[in-house]
């Protein structure tokens, strides 16, 4: 009977995170889907691939595949891109998304990017694992989904909102995150950028603290997130690829289910784009 009951308390969450609410550790290395003004904000193009494993100690268990091209582009004033993510659990769900932002210069210091997704979800059920009628009632084998995000940021400051979930019926889910880095030593080779995150959906609330730690070709993160987990994260740049490892240590009465989850992604940066003189890149490698 226990079993059953965290399957199926399972389950209610995996319908949850498949309606665009995936929580990750390094939401900065799921750009497009964690806000979509982010969408080639960069001097360059990126080619990504990202893993999580969720609930390992389950059989079963909770993992996610993105893979992610996007690039700047000049005549559109802004950027796209183009993913595709797959979620295996309990609930399975096929994504494919098409991202777009635009950028324009606020002040000298601060610029603006405004994006929007639109997805294609096909989500389907594990007949092996149904225990009675009790999934929730937004649950549709196809759905179109569109995002909507802002992002204002200088050379050491960002500012970031999302809201997700504007075209299916699930709860909306918004999130809002800033961040200022810190340079430090003379050749300003030491960066240190605190981060804080806030996210909602349907009366739950998250609150995230993170202190991102960067020297040359070396990056750690720490982080917190409010009654929930421990986070920690590492990550190297060996030419143009840049590679990382994070995860999270559970507080939660599951914690004997839910063992922390593995994360690990691979970004390959592409040609650089230039774009308009005057507007400020976006340049804060973070987790």
């Amino acid at each position: 009977m226990k079993t059953i009951l965290i399957t199926s308390a399972l389950l209610l969450i995996s319908l949850n995170l498949n309606a665009q609410s995936l929580g990750f550790n390094m939401e900065n290395k799921v750009p497009l889907i964690f806000n979509p003004a982010l969408t080639g904000v960069n001097n360059y193009a990126t080619a990504s691939i990202f893993h999580q494993n969720t609930l390992p100690t389950l059989s079963g268990s909770f993992n996610t595949l993105l893979v992610s091209f996007q690039t700047p582009i000049k005549k559109l004033h802004g950027g796209l891109g183009l993913y595709y993510l797959n979620n295996n659990s309990i609930l399975k769900t096929d994504n494919f998304g098409l991202s777009y932002s635009f950028q324009t210069s606020l002040t000298e210091k601060y610029s603006l990017s405004i994006g929007t997704s639109v997805e294609l979800l096909h989500n389907q059920i594990k007949k092996s694992l149904v225990f009675g009628d009790i999934y929730p009632f937004y649950f549709e084998p196809y759905q179109v989904n569109t995002n909507l995000g802002i992002l204002v940021f200088s050379k050491n400051m960002f500012f970031g909102a999302t809201v997700k979930n504007l075209s299916i019926t699930a709860p909306i889910y918004l999130t809002t995150n800033l961040g200022y880095r810190f340079n430090i030593l003379n050749e300003k080779l030491l960066h240190v950028t605190p981060t804080l995150s806030y996210s909602y959906q349907d009366s739950f609330q998250n609150l995230t603290f993170k202190v991102n730690t960067s020297y040359k070709w070396a990056h750690l993160t720490l982080g917190y997130r409010e009654g929930d987990s421990f986070l920690f994260a590492a990550g190297v740049d060996i030419k143009n690829f840049n590679i990382n490892y994070g995860y999270n240590v559970s507080k939660s009465k599951l914690t004997n289910y839910n063992n922390g989850s593995h994360e690990f992604s691979l970004r390959f940066k592409l040609k650089s784009k230039k774009m308009e003189n005057n507007t400020q890149r976006y340049d804060f490698d973070i987790y």
